[in-house]
């Protein structure tokens, strides 16, 4: 059975035992007490049983269908921020290379300086989390590669992915110095362009 039709039984479901509940409340708020029964006026509960099996029934039903949903928009949060810091280790790199004329050799050298006057060392382009490559679940792995086809130091990868693979993240991303990023999930075995 889909989600949504068992979504729609269960609700319909509800609505009958609260309506069957509501019934049988007022059949007996109505008939008159036998000397077995206690009067209403002297019952303890403000609620019968069908209301509170239905509003217990209600809560459980939001909690089901909230808790995926909020899963799902952690899962989409971190996906967005690991893209997001992909660009801007692209602009951060493109900027070192500019500025220094080469590509630094670890994401460690676009980090922050501790006196604050950039370096080669330490350029000031991205924050310190980002820069000891790990940040909101994703690992970034940083590879400056010489293929023979390029100078040295202008060729280079960054990899994105999960530090635990059973967590929320499904996707592992990666860029280079064509500026593209492509994901990929667990268990494809390609890359496919997102941007």
């Amino acid at each position: 059975m889909s989600d949504a039709l068992t979504l729609a039984l269960a609700i319909l479901i509800l609505i009958a035992l609260s309506s069957a509940g509501s019934w049988l409340i007022e059949k007996t708020l109505t008939t008159k007490p036998t000397a077995r029964e206690p009067s209403p006026e002297k019952s303890a509960s403000p609620f019968g049983a069908w209301e509170l099996v239905a509003a217990a029934g209600i809560l459980t039903l939001v909690a089901a269908i909230a808790v995926p949903n909020l899963y799902h928009a952690k899962m989409a949060a971190d996906e967005a921020y690991t893209i997001g810091a992909l660009r801007n280790l692209n602009t951060a790199l493109l900027q070192y290379q500019t500025t220094y004329g080469t590509l630094p050799k670890s994401l460690n050298e676009l980090g922050p300086s501790p006196s604050d006057a950039p370096s080669r060392k330490a350029a000031g382009l991205i924050d310190k989390q980002l820069a000891s490559g790990t940040k909101n679940g994703y690992r970034f792995v940083y590879q400056v590669s010489d293929t023979g086809e390029w100078q040295q130091g202008k060729n280079y990868s960054i990899l994105a992915e999960p530090v635990q693979t059973s967590s929320r993240q499904l996707r592992v991303f990666r860029t280079s110095d064509d500026q593209r990023i492509e994901a990929k999930s667990l268990s494809d075995s390609e890359f496919k362009l997102l941007f």
